[in-house]
């Protein structure tokens, strides 16, 4: 409710800053895994966001936030925040538009770091290597969701600018599901 959306706002105000804004990824993590609030700035939908690499305020590294992604996605996680895991990688290969913050502190909010297309499509590449990691689950529901977003995924990976890597990734996807190994 009311309490939940308070603590959204608040942790925006730690999120886009370079110093905090890894922890309060972390934070945010574990709030949206409880929730059950739907609007569009909701925990949920603030943490996906931050995957996106293009993202204008966000300012920790993409190997930061990939890391985080690869301990979300581990099986000893509960069921809630390995979704929540697909949800952001999902938001790190879209081409979306973002709500800035305006912030309410006396400084302003830090910007997203200085990145090469080379960081970007390794990043991209990355996040498709965890939707096929996540499609392997022995959780069916987890499995399942990564498969489904899988398709996609790679096609994101065409429009990023690679489309030597998106067929690559999708041949192998498709002897994956030949194979009987990914339910896409």
């Amino acid at each position: 409710g009311d309490e939940c959306q308070e603590l959204v706002r608040a942790l925006q105000e730690t999120l886009y800053r370079r110093n905090t804004g890894a922890t309060a990824l972390r934070c945010l993590a574990l709030l949206a895994e409880a929730e059950t609030e739907r609007y569009g700035n909701n925990a949920t939908e603030t943490f996906a966001e931050c995957f996106n690499p293009w993202h204008p305020q966000f300012p920790v590294p993409l190997r930061r936030r990939l890391e985080l992604l690869k301990d979300l996605f581990a099986e000893e996680n509960s069921k809630e925040l390995r979704q929540l895991a697909i949800k952001a990688a999902t938001s790190g290969l879209s081409r979306k538009v973002f709500l800035l913050h305006s912030g309410s502190g006396p400084e302003p909010l830090d910007s997203g770091p200085s990145l090469t297309y080379g960081q970007i499509w390794d990043y991209s590449d990355s996040l498709v290597d965890l939707f096929v990691e996540a499609s392997r689950s022995g959780d069916p529901d987890v499995a399942g969701s990564a498969g489904r977003a899988l398709p996609a995924a790679i096609a994101n990976l065409t429009f990023q600018g690679r489309p030597e890597a998106a067929i690559e990734r999708f041949e192998e996807t498709v002897n994956l599901v030949l194979a009987g190994d990914a339910p896409v």
